[in-house]
């Protein structure tokens, strides 16, 4: 689906990014340029010049207008899944997908009616009205599988080579029973479909080709698909539980809801859609709207979220492949990645979460905007058509946001911010890979509160404008290196020690002006070659973090992570300041304010 259909949310806050943007270009030009008539030095910044633009430009009243600024001390990393209950549990009669032949109830399908014991046929209707296993095969031209159980009844439904359409409503509706399971005969191809108008037939508002107000499991092995042109495909009003199977849902709207929850052991997905493609939402309970994956392959295109949740998404396992219109994963809460082959070919933004966290597997994200983002979820109810809400105060420090890197292999090319974090920056670990933004409004790591590193390796490749690095609370040395010009897609970037051995190397996919570079190699008190193309840069590492150059939106630009009144140390030996370009010091564009979310 094309971007400006589905995506209204991004519209809506690109369109305030670049505002804000827009008034913070003007104002660093005006702050270079009264800093150079007031006779800024042309050569060295000195700490005082500095310092004292920090004291003008972030009064201590309004910490949130001076993004990047801050420190982590105080800040609690630990916070994710504190407020959501992630069901990670299956049973083994979810798992199993067995039956007794013998003392199941068999029901032959013919075309517009049926013939089997144990239920009511009217017409094309068929009524299960108590616990048991039924085994459906035949075909089905216009009627419905109506499970009207008792509160404590666990109905099984076997899918034998079964079609079943419905011109008017749900080909299976689950009206009561405490859980329905519906098994799919292994080397078994079966069908559920509906027409794109439905009819009400009672109180609910049935809105899936299956839909259940129970607990519902899909298990076996053999294949399902799923037609849903009206709105959803596959629907629980409680918990959605897939644990195999071969499933293929093509939606207008959702392919897979769980109200309370969804949980995911294995399966083979295809699912496509107009609207989100896995979504659990609960209103009433914040705790719960939560997804869990540990494991199953995914072949998703969806016009809206990939996956979505109002609560958390959890993922241990799985291979997931998306195509999505607005974000590839999206959580009110947290998103964590534990384990999984996440691969977002195209998305708005990649991760998103109030606090998103990667303790492992493999994240690959193309982005239209940021790759991974950390916000809360907004409170300015006007704009009622952007999912999510929207921030009322889009320059806020947000305290309970973050992004947590504490291992496995993140890649992420964006247009926007490649990690955006609302609040603060871990990285603990792993192997993390950025390239992009090309545009200066946006930075290869953007936060809003401080950032740390205290282990694994990141290459952050970017426009300088908006550039930022880590801070002193970190226990791992970084360098944040502003090229003097931007070097083309495939440029070799290398990184060596003093004696000319190279610890790293790296080719941007994208043009850049800006590096940000740490890995467990390099020590503080050392000096270090860093090489992009035709520049070169020997950098002293006499503080943990460091900044080297200027900015290519004018000025000498210190780390944002840094804490307040620390200056970068840097020694150039290539690249003279170009002709026209803002000298450092007083007025210096290291202090201007910090694009929104």
């Amino acid at each position: 689906m094309q971007q400006g259909q589905y995506g209204k949310r991004g519209i809506v806050m690109d369109r305030r990014k670049r505002s804000y943007r827009k008034a913070t270009w003007i104002l660093a030009g005006v702050l270079c340029i009264s800093g150079f008539l007031s006779g800024c030095q042309t050569g060295e910044s000195t700490e005082n010049s500095v310092q004292e633009e920090t004291d003008k430009t972030q009064p201590a009243e309004n910490p949130g207008m001076m993004r990047g600024t801050g420190s982590i001390e105080g800040v609690d990393k630990n916070l994710e899944l504190t407020q959501s209950q992630v069901n990670t549990e299956f049973t083994e009669r979810d798992q199993s997908g067995n039956y007794d032949v013998s003392t199941a109830m068999e029901i032959t399908l013919q075309e517009d009616t049926a013939n089997g014991s144990g239920v009511d046929i009217d017409g094309g209707t068929i009524t299960i009205h108590k616990e048991g296993t039924y085994i459906f095969s035949g075909s089905l031209s216009n009627g419905q599988i109506l499970v009207d159980a008792g509160d404590t009844d666990k109905v099984q439904i076997v899918l034998n080579s079964a079609e079943i359409y419905n011109e008017t409503s749900a080909a299976l509706y689950v009206r009561n029973a405490d859980k329905v399971f519906l098994t799919l005969v292994e080397n078994t191809e079966n069908y559920l479909g509906s027409g794109n108008t439905y009819q009400d037939i009672d109180e609910n508002s049935i809105d899936g080709v299956v839909f259940a107000k129970s607990d519902l499991t899909i298990n076996g092995k053999g294949s399902l698909e799923v037609e849903a042109n009206y709105a959803h495909g596959i629907v629980s009003k409680d918990d959605l539980t897939v644990t195999g199977g071969n499933i293929s849902v093509n939606a207008v709207k959702q392919c897979l809801s769980g109200k309370d929850g969804i949980q995911i052991l294995d399966g083979i997905f295809t699912l496509k859609t107009q609207g989100k493609a896995v979504n659990s939402e609960n209103t009433e309970d914040t705790t719960l709207g939560n997804i869990y994956i540990a494991g199953g392959s995914f072949q998703i295109d969806a016009g809206e979220d990939g996956f979505h949740a109002s609560g958390s998404i959890v993922t241990d396992g799985g291979e997931m492949e998306i195509a999505s219109g607005d974000d590839g994963m999206h959580a009110d809460l947290d998103t964590v990645i534990n384990e999984g082959t996440i691969t977002i070919a195209s998305s708005y933004e990649g991760l998103e979460g109030t606090r998103v966290v990667i303790n492992g597997g493999t994240v690959s994200i193309q982005a239209d905007d940021d790759g991974i983002n950390a916000a809360e979820p907004g409170t300015d109810t006007e704009q009622t058509d952007v999912p999510g809400g929207r921030r009322e105060d889009p320059m806020a420090v947000e305290e309970n946001a973050y992004i947590k890197i504490t291992g496995g292999s993140v890649e992420v090319d964006a247009e926007g911010d490649g990690l955006d974090s609302n609040g603060c920056l871990f990285v603990d670990g792993g192997t993390i890979i950025v390239n992009g933004p090309v545009s200066s409004g946006n930075g290869a790591l953007d936060y809003g509160g401080g950032a740390a590193i205290t282990g694994g390796t990141i290459v952050a490749a970017g426009s300088s404008g908006m550039a930022q690095g880590f801070g002193s609370s970190s226990s791992q040395c970084s360098v944040l290196w502003n090229l003097t010009g931007q070097q083309e897609a495939g440029t070799k970037v290398s990184v060596s020690a003093e004696d000319g051995t190279e610890i790293y190397t790296f080719e941007s996919s994208k043009t850049f002006s800006g590096i940000v570079f740490s890995c467990p190699e390099l020590e503080q008190g050392k000096t270090y070659i860093f090489t992009a193309g035709e520049e070169s840069q020997t950098v002293t590492l006499d503080e943990v973090n460091v900044t080297v150059g200027t900015s290519q939106m004018g000025g000498s630009r210190p780390s944002k992570g840094m804490e307040e009144g620390e200056m970068p140390r840097w020694e150039k030996t290539s690249g003279e300041r170009p002709s026209g370009e803002m000298p450092s010091g007083e007025g210096a564009s290291g202090n201007e304010s910090q694009n929104p979310a």
